[in-house]
């Protein structure tokens, strides 16, 4: 959490490399270590405010997790 490297750092650059020289687009990269968590407690949130009724499943999470990683690269609070 100290804005260091991980293990799966390089991997994930070459990969935004490679997507960038094949679609000649920029890429842009966002620490997304936290976003499950983040998306987890929202969903939580709205199951315990009544505000969601079906019970929260992992996909429902990386789709919530993803939303906010979107939101971040689009300077979206």
């Amino acid at each position: 959490m100290d804005g260091s490297d991980t293990t799966t750092t390089a991997a994930c650059r070459a990969f935004g490399e490679t997507l960038a020289r094949r679609s000649g687009l920029p890429v842009a990269y966002v620490d997304e270590r936290l976003t499950s968590n983040a998306a987890y407690d929202e969903l939580r949130d709205e199951r315990r405010s009544g505000a969601r009724a079906r019970r929260i499943r992992p996909e429902d999470i990386d789709a919530n997790a993803a939303r906010l990683i979107l939101l971040t690269w689009m300077g979206t609070p």
